[in-house]
């Protein structure tokens, strides 16, 4: 597996995923971009690799087969459809967009492209996840019901300033509940509460998805100041219920645990690799995308799942505005 990449967004994000790249191996970055030019080049000096003054510059480029997006999300539809337009696959972080309409709008130029785009929701990628996928799809579990789940998330590595605040946050559990149920919600509703006295903001927020059949899901986020980073308590834990049994992933403690009765299984028994670290879990989610390049496709997670996520993300915002008055979802397909 071979594949050379640059990345359209060299900040934090950007620069994580080139050390993922590094480590998953067979992939080479060639050039970066982001706007602050000499921001930019101090970065990739770090790395020994080439800073480029545009993003067309990186597009451009015939040897370079793909490019990560990780610029803020209102530049995602710009730098996505660009991208495809070039001929180039396409690997955006979440969330896809912060308008419905621009995420519409990947979704569809992605549908249209000979290219692969996918969203980088990668929790889906960690082995707990997958095992209580499996799990569920099986019918080891009965009928999923009800879903608990909570994050919590480093303060110092989100910002204010984002327009969803920490629902930008949130769109990770969302995508979760809503990959795990296999369906979007018919309506959802939200309420917060500020804990943090240094910000303007609410810091954490309770999401309530009421799906068909009255199944129910319940998340909470809150950003969390830490004075040093401890991955794990980033990572969520998920109670995910059903008729014939329960699925517990709690990346603090044990990866996964499935009870069914009398009998009891451990993800991390079964499975190696599991782990709770941030890196790796980009590591499995750029693995996958490297690999469904190399095959034709389909893409990992397609932008339709990354638009049903951030539809539920803005359904809780403007429930927030209202009071916690439940918004009615109509679409959730972004049209695909």
């Amino acid at each position: 597996m071979s594949l050379s990449v640059g990345i359209i967004g060299f900040g934090q994000q950007g620069q994580f995923l080139l050390e993922v790249c590094r480590r998953v191996g067979g992939i080479e970055v060639r050039s970066v971009y982001r706007p602050d030019l000499e921001a930019c080049t101090e970065a990739a000096r770090r790395y020994g690799i080439r800073a480029t003054a545009s993003y067309q510059e990186i597009l451009a480029d015939s040897a370079i087969d793909a490019v990560f997006v990780t610029s803020p999300s209102e530049a995602h539809r710009e730098h996505c459809e660009a991208a495809l337009a070039a001929g180039k696959h396409v690997l955006v972080e979440k969330p896809l967009a912060d308008t419905p309409q621009d995420a519409a709008a990947i979704a569809a130029a992605a549908a249209q492209s000979d290219r692969l785009l996918m969203v980088d929701h990668c929790e889906r990628f960690d082995p707990a996840f997958l095992d209580a996928r499996h799990a569920i799809a099986t019918g080891q579990v009965g009928e999923l019901r009800v879903v608990h789940s909570t994050r919590l998330s480093p303060l110092h590595l989100n910002n204010p300033a984002w327009q969803m605040g920490v629902l930008d946050t949130a769109v990770h559990n969302l995508d979760l509940i809503c990959w795990l149920m296999d369906a979007a919600p018919e309506s959802v509703s939200a309420r917060s509460a500020h804990v943090n006295p240094d910000l303007a903001i609410d810091d954490n927020v309770w999401v309530s998805l009421h799906f068909s059949g009255g199944r129910h899901a319940e998340d909470h986020i809150a950003w969390v100041p830490m004075e040093h980073y401890l991955m794990p308590v980033a990572h969520p834990r998920f109670l995910l219920l059903g008729t014939r049994g329960f699925y517990q992933v709690d990346l603090w403690r044990r990866a996964g645990m499935l009870y069914q009765g009398q009998h009891t299984r451990y993800a991390d028994d079964v499975l190696l690799g599991v782990s709770g670290e941030y890196l790796s879990t980009l590591a499995y989610s750029v693995w996958h995308f490297a690999r469904a390049v190399a095959r034709g496709g389909p893409s990992p997670v397609p932008a339709a799942d990354a638009y049903r996520a951030l539809r539920v993300a803005l359904a809780a915002r403007e429930s927030l505005a209202a009071g916690g008055t439940a918004v009615v979802l109509k679409d959730c397909t972004g049209g695909t």
